[in-house]
């Protein structure tokens, strides 16, 4: 398995707290970009939001049959992120991947065949995102074989799965500078930016850097008082004009519904970030409830955020560290990062320019709790510009602090 963390798409780069170790994903949470069928199978996928270390994504070459559910005989790809992968990571599967586990026999067929991404969850199959190469670029309506499949429910082709005319290989060959993650996901499920070979495998760790403009630097949720608020935090707001709330809980079948009557206004300034809350008072104690927020640009596009989960059966989360401060900052060399940790635990310190790639990064390693100052040296070849510190751990828990630098 290969990850590359710097295929920087430009969506907004959500830096969440995770509640659990397993995290739901939406559909075009993860798009496949390439896929060769030609011995040794292999594919890779891109991750449009962040990702948390522990979450599980089946991948199979099953179809999917009229009434929506998946053929019985062929095989299944359990894939368990060991890390965490922040949106516009590519993770490329082998054969002799460690991190993937194959239930049945997982083959792909070179006269045809589909690769549907899902999840199982709780309350059912959720299906994230597919692709068909079976015959003229269209879902079949049925899966009458090896080699056909119906369109996923809760996909939408040209969005969230892409039908392609048949080859052995083929590869997502468009643009890589987007506006947003629709825009991406767009111009991924559009056929005509495919590629097709029966003859020659893909390089599937060689795709151009997208841009990853980094938004959110926090987002998470408690229950108090008998209602539950949400907060979240901006870097930058370069061209958003506001918020929506969905929730989803058992009551409304799981389904992400919008919560907010009017839009909440962006108060932020181009490079100027701004702390938000929101009130949820229609909530019953004893339940759990999922919460995503949803960023509205100057165009009408919505980019929404990776779920978090809020019990309102305890107060909850129980922060697990915080960036108490950076200094100097401005900085025109190495600054110090001054940590807050409640909890004993594996860390990495990342910098990250404000297209999203990763510049400089020191080693994870084990915090005991308490109070830690870290160096941080930026060393040469950096341009002067603003920069974001990313303090990361297991299960999705981030904190963000900007960083000037002056060259």
């Amino acid at each position: 398995m290969e990850v590359s963390k710097f295929f920087a798409l430009l969506v907004l780069f959500w830096c969440f707290l995770s509640l659990g170790a397993q995290t739901t994903l939406s559909p075009g949470d993860i798009a496949i970009i390439g896929v060769n069928c030609d011995n040794p199978d292999d594919f890779a996928f891109l991750t449009t939001v962040d990702v948390p270390a522990g979450t599980e994504i089946r991948f199979t070459d099953k179809g999917v049959d009229s009434s929506g559910g998946l053929r019985k005989y062929e095989g299944v790809l359990k894939y368990v992120a060991h890390e965490d992968l922040v949106a516009g990571t590519i993770v490329v599967y082998r054969k002799d991947s460690a991190d993937f586990i194959e239930e049945g026999a997982f083959a792909l067929s070179t006269d045809g065949d589909q690769l549907i991404v899902y999840q199982e969850t709780d309350t059912g199959r959720v299906f994230i995102y597919g692709v068909n190469i079976e015959g003229a670029a269209v879902w079949q309506n049925d899966a009458t074989s090896a080699n056909t499949s119906a369109l996923p429910p809760g996909l939408e082709n040209g969005y969230t799965a892409v039908a392609l005319r048949e080859y052995d290989n083929v590869k997502y060959n468009g643009e890589t500078n987007f506006p947003c993650r629709d825009a991406a996901l767009n111009a991924i499920g559009n056929k005509d930016n495919w590629v097709g070979s029966n003859s020659t495998r893909y390089d599937l760790s060689s795709f151009n850097d997208f841009s990853l403009p980094v938004i959110i630097s926090a987002i998470s949720g408690e229950f108090q008082s008998g209602v539950v608020r949400l907060f979240w935090k901006t870097e930058a707001e370069l061209g958003l004009v506001g918020f929506n709330i969905y929730r989803a809980s058992g009551e409304d079948s799981g389904k992400f519904l919008r919560i907010n009557e009017k839009l909440v206004e962006a108060r932020g300034r181009g490079t100027v970030g701004a702390k938000y809350t929101y009130t949820d008072s229609e909530v019953t104690q004893g339940e759990k409830y999922r919460y995503k927020i949803g960023a509205v640009d100057l165009n009408g596009l919505e980019i929404e955020s990776s779920p978090i989960e809020v019990s309102t059966e305890t107060c909850v989360p129980q922060e697990n560290f915080h960036i108490e401060s950076i200094y100097p900052n401005p900085t025109n060399g190495q600054f110090v990062v001054f940590l807050s940790v409640q909890k004993s635990k594996k860390l990495e310190i990342a910098l990250y320019d404000c297209l999203g790639r990763k510049v400089r990064s020191i080693p994870s390693r084990l915090f005991q709790k308490g109070h830690h100052t870290i160096v941080f040296p930026i060393g040469g070849n950096l341009p002067s510009g603003i920069y974001f510190c990313r303090v990361s751990g297991s299960g999705g828990y981030v904190r963000t602090k900007k960083v000037i630098y002056i060259e």
